[in-house]
C-alpha cells in the first residue's frame, strides 16, 4: 500500500475516529492496513479506544458545560442526547470547551424538547454562563461621567456593556431549574406551566451571576446590550412609566457591578 500524505492520513484517521459519534460503523480496511500493531493485538479493539473515547470525552465536556441539563435529563438520555448533537452537527471548533456551541439551537428540533419544551432555554442559559465565564472585562465607566450627560443627550446615548452581561428570557422558569442543577432528579419539584422567567448573566471578578430580573427589566436591559438608544428602550416597553421610575436604581445597579464600559452619544 502506497503511504498517503501527512494531511491525508490525518483526515483518513479523523473519519474513522468520528465514525461512532456519527452512528457509523467504517471499520475502513485502509486504515486498518495503515496501522503498525503488536504481536497478539487486533486493529478493531485498538481504534474502538479512540472511536468510544471521543464521544466520551464529548460528553463529559457538555455535561461540565450544562449542568442542569444533565441532572434533569440524567445520564442516559443526556449521553443520548449529545450522540445526536454530534451525529447531526459539523463540529469544527478547536477548543472543547466551544463544543457545546450550537446545542441550544440543536434542542429546538430535537424529539426530547417535545415533551421538555424548555430545553432549548435552559442549554441557552447555561451556555451564556460559560461565555461570561470566558469572556474578557473591562474596565468599567466612570459613574461620574454618566451623570454628566445632560437629559437631552440621555435621549441618544448608547451604552457599552461588558461582554460578559447578557439577558435571557423564557416563557419557561429557567431560573428555577437551573438553580436545581444539583438538586436529586426525584427531589426537583417544580410547577412549570404559565411561569415565565428572565435572568441577567454577568460576572464579578471570577464569579459568574445568574439573577432572576423582571420581564420589563429584561427587555430594557436586552435592547440597551444589543445597542439600542435609552429613548428607543423606553418606547418599546409595554409599561413605559413604571420602568421609567426604575432607571435610575437600574443603572446604579450596573455601575455596581461594573457592567457599563462606555457610551456614545
Amino acid at each position: 500500500m502506497e503511504m498517503p500524505s501527512l494531511k491525508a492520513l490525518q483526515q483518513l484517521y479523523t473519519a474513522e475516529v468520528l465514525s461512532a459519534s456519527r452512528g457509523e460503523q467504517k471499520n475502513t480496511e485502509e486504515v486498518i492496513g495503515l496501522l503498525r500493531l503488536p504481536a497478539g493485538t487486533d486493529a478493531d479493539s485498538r481504534l474502538a479506544v479512540y472511536r468510544d473515547g471521543y464521544p466520551s470525552r464529548i460528553a463529559e465536556s457538555l455535561q461540565d458545560t450544562y449542568p442542569a441539563l444533565f441532572n434533569i435529563l440524567g445520564q442516559g438520555s443526556f449521553r443520548n442526547l449529545v450522540r445526536r448533537y454530534l451525529g447531526a452537527t459539523d463540529v469544527r471548533h478547536y477548543r472543547l470547551a466551544e463544543v457545546g456551541l450550537d446545542l441550544p439551537a440543536y434542542c429546538i428540533d430535537d424529539a426530547l424538547t417535545k415533551d421538555l419544551g424548555f430545553l432549548p432555554d435552559l442549554a441557552l442559559l447555561e451556555w451564556r454562563l460559560l461565555e461570561a465565564f470566558h469572556a474578557h472585562l473591562e474596565s468599567p465607566v466612570a459613574p461620574q461621567s454618566i451623570t454628566a450627560l445632560s437629559a437631552e443627550q440621555w435621549e441618544t446615548v448608547r451604552f457599552d456593556f461588558q461582554k460578559a452581561c447578557s439577558v435571557v428570557e423564557s416563557a419557561w422558569p429557567v431560573h428555577d431549574l437551573w438553580s436545581a442543577r444539583e438538586t436529586p432528579r426525584d427531589a426537583i419539584d417544580l410547577d412549570l406551566e404559565d411561569r415565565p422567567q428572565s435572568c441577567l448573566v454577568f460576572r464579578r471578578g471570577d464569579e459568574v451571576a445568574c439573577e432572576r430580573i423582571p420581564a420589563g427589566e429584561a427587555q430594557l436591559t436586552r435592547s440597551l446590550v444589543e445597542g439600542s438608544t435609552l429613548s428607543d428602550a423606553v418606547e418599546a416597553l409595554a409599561d413605559q412609566e413604571e420602568m421609567a421610575t426604575r432607571i435610575g436604581p437600574l443603572f446604579a445597579r450596573w455601575q455596581q457591578n461594573g457592567l457599563i464600559t462606555g457610551f456614545r452619544v
